[in-house]
């Protein structure tokens, strides 16, 4: 049962992760233009449409899961054991659930690489999936009702808590940017950010 249920979920979370990675790749170049020209608005438009993109296709996604259960566990797995079908069945809102959390953090990650912020980020989800995540999901699969789907819960706790983190980091270098334009603005006039570097991607 729990061989299968991880097989099973595992299987139903790669459906789900390309267009994440792809965005996280997108995120990181745009970041890194942005954090050049001394941008904080552009930072801050950026998570914004990361969130938004990441949300609305979380959201697309997780009502055509919804809809073709049987479809995904028939057609695309290959399964056709009743007993299947209702593992996917029970696992889709556990599944639609990780999906959305790790999807922002996925992107954001991407954000983060593009302002070279690296090193804090990566031990931040180390510690959230692998001594938070798995420590809770370990406890209430062994010391509540909940089994195996506990394991889910406790990876999906900890991953909302590397959201917060992650979002936190970007909020703040967002912050340190507009806090340095604004007092080269007042130091050194329009040109605080060195010759050729505002706008440098246009050219």
């Amino acid at each position: 049962m729990t061989t299968g249920s991880t097989s099973i979920g595992l299987r139903l979370e790669a459906l789900v992760v390309v267009f994440a990675l792809g965005f996280s790749g997108a995120a990181t170049t745009v970041a890194a233009w942005a954090r050049e020209d001394g941008d904080w608005r552009a930072l801050r438009d950026l998570r914004n449409a990361l969130v938004t993109i990441g949300l609305g296709y979380c959201a697309g996604l997780s009502a055509v899961m919804l809809a073709s259960s049987g479809f995904i566990t028939r057609v695309l797995f290959g399964l056709h054991d009743p007993r299947a079908e209702s593992m996917v069945h029970t696992l889709l809102p556990l599944v639609i659930a990780y999906l959305v959390v790790d999807t922002l953090i996925t992107m954001s990650m991407g954000y983060l690489v593009g302002l070279s912020d690296t090193r804090t980020p990566t031990v931040v989800v180390g510690a959230g999936y692998w001594i938070i995540g798995l420590g809770t999901g370990i406890l209430l699969s062994r010391l509540t009702p909940l089994g195996f789907y506990g394991l889910w819960v406790g990876v999906i706790v900890g991953g909302c808590g590397i959201g917060i983190c992650v979002f936190a980091r970007i909020g703040r270098h967002i912050a340190i940017v507009k806090n340095t334009r604004k007092k080269g603005d007042v130091n050194a006039g329009p040109h605080i950010l060195g010759p050729g570097r505002s706008g440098h991607r246009h050219t």
